[in-house]
């Protein structure tokens, strides 16, 4: 072999290992002092990082950066794959929810209206759609969802749309017009004729300060045990399912994650994406599961549920 060829042999062993490193570096990041939490939501896309990484360390026979490769595997793979495992769905009668961040950036909300239509829910949650905005989306579902609830001038962007009417629970906060330590919140007593419900909806900030986010997810807990039951939470909390502040809501709020689904962000890729919307309740759903693109950054979310007394 050249002096050449061998320095550029060497030149890829040098890439593979680090390439192999970081990723484990990565994955371990929650549970390093200061780590940065944004690495813990990363971790579908980690998990396609180590093919083309296993590949390489395979043909070149370098077997030793494999440990670090398949270590990060184990490890991601173990906190992800659980959260795409259904629940069982008690008997009862089943209510459906279709829940959207529809992207206040959409330029249209017409491929929203059409797949609300379609779908044939029995309620909506539209977050990223505000009052200036107006509610023309809003006005042509009015056929199929009569009763409408908004934040009006507080402006938070989240908006429940229902069969059934509905009641306004508490306050209405926006982190634009409060304090950044409450997340957008509005909350609906759902009067369904055969029994009402608590229908909570939350949109959490991003989590690059994630002092923020803890303090928001304190707040929304602490709303949430004041509730009456049950209560189905729906939400962009922008943070992954495994990752240790949608346990805190979880845990908190006394729920299970109803939308037990793949990545809903980024629209456009989410074969990498993250599993960023989430549906929470006291049941497991009869169904769950992304639907298509709809103008926004964000996948749709379908989830049938069972209701418990």
């Amino acid at each position: 072999m050249s002096i050449r060829a061998a320095r550029m042999v060497d030149a890829v062993a040098i890439l593979l290992w680090a390439g192999a490193l970081a990723m484990l570096l990565f994955t371990i990041l929650r549970w390093v002092p200061g780590g940065w939490s944004v690495a813990d939501h990363l971790r579908i896309a980690l998990l396609w990082g180590a093919v083309p990484l296993a590949m390489m360390a395979l043909v070149g026979r370098r077997w030793l950066v494999l440990l670090p490769v398949t270590l990060a595997c184990l490890i991601n793979g173990a906190l992800v794959v659980p959260t795409l495992m259904p629940r069982s769905s008690p008997p009862g009668q089943s209510v459906t929810l279709l829940h959207a961040n529809v992207w206040h950036h959409n330029p249209s909300m017409d491929g929203f209206v059409a797949q609300a239509r379609a779908q044939h829910a029995d309620l909506l949650v539209v977050l990223e759609r505000h009052h200036f905005q107006g509610y023309a989306w809003a006005d042509a579902l009015v056929d199929r969802f009569p009763h409408r609830l908004t934040c009006e001038e507080a402006d938070c962007g989240n908006n429940i749309l229902s069969r059934w009417p509905l009641e306004r629970l508490g306050v209405v906060t926006s982190p634009w017009h409060d304090q950044p330590d409450k997340p957008s919140y509005l909350a609906a007593r759902v009067h369904r004729p055969s029994g009402a419900f608590t229908l909570v909806t939350a949109h959490l900030s991003q989590p690059f300060d994630q002092s923020i986010q803890d303090a928001q997810a304190e707040w929304l807990v602490a709303r949430l045990q004041e509730l009456p039951g049950p209560v189905i939470l729906s939400g962009d909390f922008n943070a992954a399912p495994w990752s240790p502040l949608v346990q805190r809501i979880k845990d908190g709020g006394g729920l299970v994650r109803l939308s037990t689904t793949g990545p809903t962000w980024p629209s456009s890729a989410l074969f990498i994406g993250i599993p960023i919307d989430h549906v929470f309740g006291d049941a497991g759903p009869g169904d769950a599961r992304v639907l298509a693109d709809i103008g926004s950054d964000h996948r749709p979310l379908l989830v049938t549920f069972t209701l418990t007394d």
